[in-house]
């Protein structure tokens, strides 16, 4: 998986390209822990517009960087899921956890 990061006035956008699994998992946590810890940014939008697939591995770690957000007062948001992983958003019910925007650019707004 291709990880890209813009950095926003307000908000950090991460940009996933690819298979989000077990693997890939484990260096999208490490820029995530880089972009909370080290750099102090607590707004992400993870854009989803080129995420082919998202595994359970993938889930746990959007819920376990939500949870250290929102105990440092901030937030994560995703945007731009095509049809399959926005099932397993609305299946798993991470869609009423998360807020979901349909593209990059109205989820930047709403930031």
């Amino acid at each position: 998986m291709v990880i890209n990061i813009r950095e926003l006035p307000n908000v950090t956008v991460v940009e996933l390209d690819g298979r989000l699994d077990i693997l890939s998992g484990e260096n999208l946590q490490q820029k995530l822990d880089e972009i909370v810890d080290e750099q102090k940014k607590y707004t992400i939008l993870i854009d989803c517009n080129k995420l082919s697939f998202i595994s359970s591995a993938g889930l746990r770690l959007f819920m376990i960087v939500s949870k250290k957000l929102t105990r440092l007062g901030g937030k994560i948001a995703f945007s731009a899921f095509n049809d399959s992983n926005k099932k397993i958003f609305e299946i798993t019910g991470y869609n009423k956890f998360f807020s979901i925007y349909a593209d990059a650019e109205e989820g930047i707004k709403a930031f």
